[in-house]
């Protein structure tokens, strides 16, 4: 009966957390909705921008912010400058409707003096088009690509904590699941780094993890082996999971015969798998010889060269997975001297 009423509790418990959660989600989406200023007052960016306006002449207090808690909106004192704002209210304002801005509350870090002033980035750099619309909206605002264009780890710090102040919901939802460290790969493989991870991630970044493909400390009864990859560098402990299965070592030939491409990703030919297998490494020259070169008419001195000219000629590719083509490898030389 106890464990009836401890079941009971935590579904309701769950439930809650659920509802909280949910509530929360909605509350945090319907703040950052944005207002139709549209509705609340007639204006024009184009218009402002053909009479050659410059943005500085409204927004007077962007040059000189250094915050994003700003208000950067323009004023009425800066209207008056060109409009009558004492008797001539309808020019901009729909009668009877004078509702203030909402001003968003920023979730990022920004500077504007030290991009406009001291940088001397244009005000269209970061905000493309507004010159030629009516109303800002979220579409003139800059987005990551914006920005990473100098915040690439060499102009400017790419680190998100440089801008972001809640770096948390950050994450995309792919990295959410669970095996997301073991199965990234596939991301990576179907070219998505230049597209999406290298937004956040530079190739340091995957080095810290791949550069030495092999694992540091292994749980009990585990033994080091360069088979075994990704390393989690920097780790006070090193977990024992592995990218490959622990009978990896000896079937891993069919991988590489098929999917060489993908074994490339993270490994190069000419050096990790060199260390097994050159002449004195430890490994039988015979031991990975594939089975085809010992069947009957593999090499024939005469006629169309026997099986293993069908085979290159069919995957030449296949071939270079252990034979230098270029003319340095004896097994080939023998005969393709001339």
């Amino acid at each position: 009966m106890k464990i009836q009423y401890l079941y009971i509790g935590l579904i309701l418990m769950f439930t809650l957390v659920l509802i909280f959660s949910s509530y929360n989600t909605a509350t945090l989406q319907a703040d950052k909705k944005q207002q139709d200023r549209s509705e609340i007052i007639k204006f024009s960016h184009r218009v402002h921008a053909e009479l050659l306006i410059e943005c500085v002449d409204c927004h007077s207090a962007a040059p000189t912010s250094t915050t994003s808690q700003d208000n950067l909106l323009a004023m009425k004192s800066d209207c008056a400058l060109c409009h009558d704002v004492t008797d001539d209210c309808a020019l901009c304002h729909f009668e009877d409707t004078y509702v203030k801005f909402k001003k968003t509350e920023p979730d990022m870090y920004f500077n504007h003096q030290l991009h406009y002033e001291k940088l001397g980035i244009s005000c269209q750099t970061c905000h493309a088009n507004i010159e030629e619309a009516d109303y800002a909206t979220a579409d003139h605002m800059p987005v990551k690509a914006d920005c990473m264009s100098c915040h690439d780890g060499g102009q400017a710090s790419m680190d998100c904590e440089s801008c972001h102040m809640d770096t948390k919901t950050l994450m995309p939802a792919s990295h959410m699941v669970a095996n997301f460290e073991r199965e990234h790969k596939r991301v990576v493989r179907a070219g998505a780094f230049e597209a999406e991870c290298a937004s956040c991630h530079m190739q340091t970044f995957c080095q810290d993890c791949h550069e030495t493909a092999g694992l540091l400390i292994l749980g009990p009864g585990f033994t080091r082996s360069p088979m075994y990859s990704p390393e989690a560098a920097g780790k006070g402990t090193i977990s024992s999971d592995r990218v490959h299965d622990p009978n990896y070592k000896y079937t891993h030939g069919l991988d590489a015969r098929s999917k060489r491409t993908q074994c490339q990703t993270c490994h190069e030919v000419e050096t990790f798998c060199a260390d097994c297998h050159i002449e004195g490494a430890g490994i039988a020259p015979g031991a990975f010889k594939p089975a085809s070169h010992d069947q009957p008419g593999f090499v024939m001195l005469t006629g169309t060269g026997g099986r293993h000219a069908q085979l290159a000629r069919r995957d030449i590719e296949n071939c270079m997975t252990c034979h230098d083509l270029q003319g340095r490898d004896p097994s080939c030389m023998i005969c393709h001297a001339q």
